[in-house]
């Protein structure tokens, strides 16, 4: 098992330095500014966040990252551990609630997901239908600009547009959280409802 989850994390590791930075990637490890271990960390890990039973994949993903920065230092005569155990320390908590607010809402469109019998083409008929419910919809990257007893307001930061749901729920919705989704409006509706939901970041990523 500790085999699978040190392969799991390398294999994402790797996807992070080839696809995900591309031509922005250090040329030696010595190069890595801490701004590559801030980005992987605020930005990555919420970006390509894995919805497990368990609900710990960010806990893995830097535990591991920790093992691995250990062993980079001893390897390469590098510095790393003390700033990437720095990030760790700041995001753990809150990427660990985001991890679990995520589940929650990606499991209500994927109900089956765990399941070894899991229909995937019924969940996903079901979600074009849904789809079709709605009169309005709009995809973007949103932030969350004001939570109470109420909703929650999200603002649109391509378009400053402001959207108004209660799909989400006020208890563990947070101020500058950043949401990736969609959002569906039936004709004559105030609220908007969480259509899918992509992604969870906090503000510094």
């Amino acid at each position: 098992m500790a085999n699978k989850k040190r392969n799991e994390f390398l294999t994402a590791f790797s996807h992070y330095m080839t696809d995900h930075l591309e031509d922005e990637c250090p040329r030696s490890w010595k190069e890595c500014p801490p701004s590559f271990w801030e980005e992987l960390i605020f930005a990555y890990l919420p970006h390509t966040m894995k919805v497990v039973p368990k609900k710990n994949y960010t806990e893995q993903f830097l535990l591991q990252l920790r093992k691995f920065v250990r062993w980079l230092d001893k390897r390469n005569d590098t510095t790393f551990l003390e700033v990437v155990v720095s990030y760790i320390s700041e995001a753990t908590q809150t990427l660990k609630k985001y991890e679990s607010l995520f589940s929650e809402l990606f499991l209500k469109n994927y109900p089956g997901l765990h399941l070894p019998d899991r229909d995937c083409m019924k969940e996903i008929e079901c979600l074009d239908k849904r789809m079709e419910e709605f009169d309005e919809t709009t995809y973007g990257v949103f932030e969350v600009t004001k939570v109470n007893d109420d909703g929650i307001v999200l603002l649109d930061l391509h378009s400053h547009y402001s959207y108004f749901t209660k799909s989400i729920s006020h208890e563990k919705a947070e101020l500058e959280m950043i949401i990736t989704g969609c959002f569906g409006k039936k004709k004559y509706a105030f609220l908007w409802d969480l259509a899918f939901i992509d992604g969870i970041y906090p503000k510094r990523a």
